[in-house]
């Protein structure tokens, strides 16, 4: 037997904002450019909008290998 499917979509649940007395925005700290030990690169990700999100470190070899072919990573630092 088959299962009788509603032809509406669902409807999402209403979503609440809670209001916050006295609620201050803070600055994120920015991370530091971590220290490249020898053999070492700093590769960047990039989003939709061509801003650096996130940095790690890989070597020269594995970059070359998966993530230059990529054009969502880039060498940020030898």
């Amino acid at each position: 037997m088959a299962k009788n499917q509603s032809q509406e979509p669902e409807k999402p649940a209403p979503v609440t904002v809670l209001e916050v007395p006295n609620f201050v925005v803070t600055e994120q700290p920015k991370k530091e450019i971590p220290q490249l030990k020898r053999g070492e690169v700093l590769v960047s990700e990039i989003d939709e909008n061509g801003n650096e999100q996130n940095y790690f470190v890989s070597n020269q070899k594995t970059f070359d290998d998966f993530y230059s072919k990529n054009p969502k990573f880039k060498l940020k630092k030898k």
